[in-house]
């Protein structure tokens, strides 16, 4: 991914950004969500636009104000047994934000990592994959956020 301009390098997320930040880190490292949480950078900078590598797909945010574009990722999910489920979704893509998490015993194997995450607002589309059927959708469902190397083609884009 290349991160692309416009760039806010003094954000400073809201406390929902905040806890849905600690519940993606929740799925990939255990422990308590409120703990990792806590601990997150109050700052982090905001992008508005990336770009896929290797001739991918360039995405706008709702951040960069010109366009939203809708993308297509991969959300992994605790199922509650410890175990990861890989689910194709479709949604707009809200923020792209840069994390550096710190040296605290909570972020164990990622501890001074920087994580480059993604705040989509997700299309309710029953979990159906494009490849294998028409997807639709008329409502959105609740924002998450996961890494951006996760999102994997833009597959519509909404002129504002």
């Amino acid at each position: 991914m290349v991160l692309r301009t416009p760039c806010h390098s003094s954000y400073v997320p809201d406390n929902d950004t905040h806890k849905q930040i600690g519940l993606y880190l929740f799925q990939i490292l255990g422990g308590c969500h409120n703990d990792l949480a806590v601990h997150l950078p109050s700052v982090m900078p905001l992008w508005g636009k990336m770009r896929i590598i290797g001739g991918g797909d360039s995405i706008r945010t709702k951040y960069a104000l010109r366009g939203m574009s809708n993308a297509k990722y991969l959300s992994y999910s605790d199922a509650g047994e410890l175990r990861t489920i890989n689910a194709i979704g479709y949604g707009q893509l809200d923020k792209i934000l840069i994390c550096e998490l710190g040296e605290h015993k909570v972020y164990r194997f990622l501890h001074n990592t920087t994580l480059i995450l993604a705040l989509i607002t997700p299309c309710n589309t029953d979990r159906t994959d494009a490849s294998i059927s028409l997807v639709g959708y008329k409502e959105f469902v609740s924002p998450i956020v996961t890494d951006v190397q996760n999102i994997k083609a833009v597959v519509g884009q909404v002129q504002t």
